[in-house]
C-alpha cells in the first residue's frame, strides 16, 4: 500500500519543491497588502494636512471677522460721541461733559489704532510662519484693512473710513500641495447685521458657515 506523503507547508509539493501557482498567489496577496497600506498612509497624511490648514484658515478668518466688527463698533460709538460733543459745545454750560466726551473719543481712537496695528502684525506673522505653523504651507497674503481716519476737527477724532469703499468680502487662502483651504469674511445680506465667515472649497461652492 502506497501512502502519499503531504508536506506540512501548503506552498510546497510532495517533494518539498515550491508550487509556482501558490507562490505567485502569495506574492500577489503580499504586494496588494503593501499597496493598500501605502494608499491608506497617503490618504491619512492628506487628511491630516487638510484638517490642519482648515483649522488655520478658520482661526484666521474668525480673528479677521472679530477685528472688522470691533472696528465698526468703535466707529458707531465715535459717531454717537461726536453728536454728543456737538450738543455739549452748543450748550456752553457744561465744560466737564465736553472733557468727558473728548476722553471717550480718545479711548475709541486708541482702540481702533491698536486693532489696526494688531492686524498688520498678523499679516507679517502669517507670511513669516507660512500660515499658522510653518510646515511648508503656501499662504497668500492676508487681506489689508484699507481704513483711514479723516483729519481731526473741532469735535475731536473722526471715525475711520474705508478707502475707496467698504469691501464686500475678505478672502483668506492657504495651501499645502495638493490640499488647499479658503475662507471669506463677508457682509451679511443686510449690511447692518454685521459680518459672517464662510468656507470656499477649491471648486468654488460654499461650505456651511464656520459659525
Amino acid at each position: 500500500m502506497v501512502i502519499e506523503r503531504r508536506h506540512r507547508f501548503p506552498y510546497l509539493d510532495a517533494s518539498g519543491a515550491l508550487s509556482i501557482p501558490l507562490l505567485l498567489a502569495l506574492l500577489a496577496v503580499t504586494f496588494t497588502g503593501f499597496g493598500i497600506w501605502a494608499l491608506e498612509r497617503h490618504w491619512r497624511f492628506l487628511t491630516t494636512d487638510q484638517l490642519r490648514i482648515d483649522a488655520c484658515v478658520g482661526r484666521t478668518a474668525s480673528s479677521l471677522k472679530d477685528t472688522v466688527e470691533s472696528l465698526e463698533r468703535a466707529n458707531r460709538i465715535i459717531k454717537i460721541l461726536r453728536i454728543s460733543m456737538l450738543a455739549a459745545i452748543a450748550a456752553e454750560k457744561n465744560p466737564a461733559a465736553v472733557a468727558l466726551i473728548d476722553k471717550a473719543l480718545r479711548v475709541q481712537e486708541l482702540r481702533q489704532n491698536l486693532l489696526l496695528k494688531a492686524w498688520s502684525a498678523s499679516q507679517t506673522k502669517w507670511l513669516l510662519k507660512r500660515g499658522c505653523d510653518g510646515e511648508a504651507d503656501q499662504p497668500l497674503p492676508l487681506p489689508p484693512l484699507d481704513l483711514v481716519r479723516p483729519p481731526e476737527d473741532g469735535l475731536g477724532p473722526n471715525a475711520l473710513a474705508w478707502v475707496p469703499t467698504k469691501p464686500a468680502e475678505f478672502v483668506i487662502r492657504l495651501s499645502h500641495h495638493p490640499r488647499s483651504a479658503a475662507a471669506g469674511v463677508m457682509q451679511k445680506e443686510f449690511k447692518n447685521e454685521g459680518w459672517q465667515t464662510v468656507w470656499y472649497p477649491p471648486l468654488g461652492f460654499k461650505r456651511p458657515n464656520i459659525y
